[in-house]
């Protein structure tokens, strides 16, 4: 029995400083300075760290993006306009948003403890990341935090067609003496962007009333969502409304209105915000407000839970245990996410942290991950790789012919699901039979490879499922063979079964060697 963590299937543990300084080093060669470049790390780890995944350092891709781009400034002049001493008006000349925020929520704390409260302003700054960091680092301070942010319109308005107002995030963190803060962030969408993301690459079916078509309808379904509803309807979206008039308007940088006029310019991303600062001592005695607030907190997590709760919580009481947890046993980071930061880390030049756990091709620092094509290399319920059930990994462009479509992709074999069959033999590679250029043959997708080994080759029958364009994927219910035939069933590394004998057979083509085969050479069957 170990203590060491074992990171979910498809994910690996990095340690927090050092995926701290991975992603400080990825953002530095982007183009940022090393401070700045350490401080949007910073919010990022951060985020990932309590849990926040959509908004930790799945956004570094997304960031050297928009710096190679020029969509956010690498080298931004920041300057601070203020007329009186409790506020002030910071101008980030689209500086990435965890740089110009970060100075705001630092001028705030500077400019409350002389003036009892303070109110900075943030114009023309590129995403603002996650707001519940600023705030926090306020709270630290022994201050309370308040920052509201504006951006551009990706969300329902009610009574609206089509997107209107954005998802204008709201965060408050309150200083205690012996809980963690009390942190509240939230949207003013029903669900985040990055969820539908999330839901979209897994399959998952979106929550009733979270999404909408680019018409405003409706929609459960994540390939056909574009953006969230409001959060309450007609409540989400006023607030988001009212946040554009705090932020933006007040700033003299409107946002909304500019995106529905006539101006190209006005569709070009930018956000704003507002960071508050309130020094509790201005109020009285700063240590009494501490104690009142751990009474105020132990009172509610002493009340009585529901039936079927795990317990009362605060806002921002789970998300600090777990950022507790992960800073002990490491920050895991999803597969595709550390392929993208280990392929930019190699086009720069820089050394991979370290990690454990296997995220599918590219999870070891020293190279792709040997592959495991035994059932005992996987876990119960998963495939050996670790990818998920219901989506297939391998991506694989078919080919057409009178044969009818098939697919070639280096799929590995792996262990069934759990409850749906006896584990496969190690898979061996299946050779493709001679066959020249015959009519719909995709020589891009296999190019000239007659009388060639591939490798783990795989055949997807597609005619049943509708699928003859785009990339082949592996069926979404177990595909069973007529006994009539002779089949040899597979698992893909997605979950799935299929066949990998399940050719269509005109003139003898496609013989194939699998292990269990019970094929004999011999008349042709025809096409099924």
């Amino acid at each position: 029995m170990t203590d060491t963590p074992t990171p979910k299937p498809g994910k690996v543990l990095v340690p927090a400083e050092e995926l701290r300084g991975f992603a400080a080093a990825l953002l530095e060669k982007g183009g940022l300075g090393p401070e700045h470049a350490r401080t949007t790390a910073d919010v990022f780890v951060w985020a990932a760290l309590r849990g926040v995944d959509s908004h930790g350092t799945a956004r570094v891709p997304a960031y050297l993006e928009l710096l190679s781009k020029g969509l956010a400034n690498a080298r931004p002049e920041i300057t601070v306009e203020s007329s009186t001493p409790a506020v002030a008006v910071l101008d980030a000349d689209r500086a990435p948003g965890p740089v110009a925020l970060t100075a705001a929520a630092e001028e705030a704390v500077t400019r409350a403890r002389t003036s009892g409260i303070a109110a900075v302003g943030v114009r023309r700054t590129v995403h603002t990341g996650a707001i519940g960091y600023y705030v926090s680092k306020i709270a630290e301070q022994g201050l309370i935090g308040i920052a509201f942010v504006a951006g551009m319109p990706n969300m329902g308005y009610t009574g609206v067609k089509g997107a209107a107002v954005a998802t204008s995030p709201l965060a408050i963190a309150v200083p205690a003496r012996s809980h963690a803060p009390l942190l509240l962030d939230m949207a003013t969408a029903t669900i985040a962007l990055g969820k539908i993301r999330q839901a979209r690459a897994s399959g998952t079916p979106l929550p009733e009333g979270a999404a909408a078509t680019g018409d405003g309808t409706p929609t459960t379904d994540p390939e056909r969502a574009v953006m969230p509803l409001p959060l309450g309807g007609a409540k989400g979206s006023g607030m988001s409304l009212a946040f554009e008039l705090l932020t933006s308007v007040l700033v003299g940088a409107p946002i909304f209105a500019a995106f529905h006029s006539d101006d190209p310019e006005g569709r070009r991303h930018r956000q704003n915000a507002l960071v508050v600062a309130i020094d509790p001592a201005a109020f009285g005695d700063a240590d009494g407000f501490t104690a009142a607030v751990d009474a105020t907190l132990a009172t509610l997590k002493a009340l009585t839970p529901a039936d079927g709760a795990q317990g009362v919580f605060y806002p921002g009481e789970r998300s600090a245990s777990v950022a507790a947890r992960r800073a002990g046993e490491g920050v895991p980071v999803a597969a595709k996410v550390w392929r993208e930061l280990t392929e930019s880390a190699a086009g720069f030049g820089i050394t991979v942290p370290q990690v454990r756990g296997s995220p599918g091709r590219l999870g070891t620092p020293g190279g792709p991950v040997p592959r495991q094509t035994t059932a005992s290399a996987a876990a119960p319920g998963r495939s050996a790789v670790g990818a998920r059930p219901g989506r297939c990994r391998e991506r694989a462009g078919p080919i057409r012919g009178r044969a009818g479509p098939m697919a070639v992709a280096s799929h590995e074999m792996s262990a069934p699901p759990a409850g749906l069959g006896s584990a496969p033999a190690p898979a061996r590679a299946l050779r493709l039979p001679v066959r020249r250029r015959t009519r719909g043959f995709r020589r891009r997708t296999v190019g000239n490879m007659p009388n060639k080994i591939v490798d783990n080759l795989v055949g997807l029958d597609l005619r049943s499922t509708g699928t003859h364009s785009g990339r082949a994927q592996c069926r979404r219910k177990p595909v069973q063979a007529p006994a009539s035939r002779p089949s040899s069933t597979r698992w893909c590394s997605c979950g799935r079964r299929f066949c990998a004998e399940r050719w269509h057979r005109p003139s003898g083509w496609w013989r194939t060697n699998s292990p269990s085969s019970s094929v004999s050479p011999g008349p042709a069957r025809g096409r099924r």
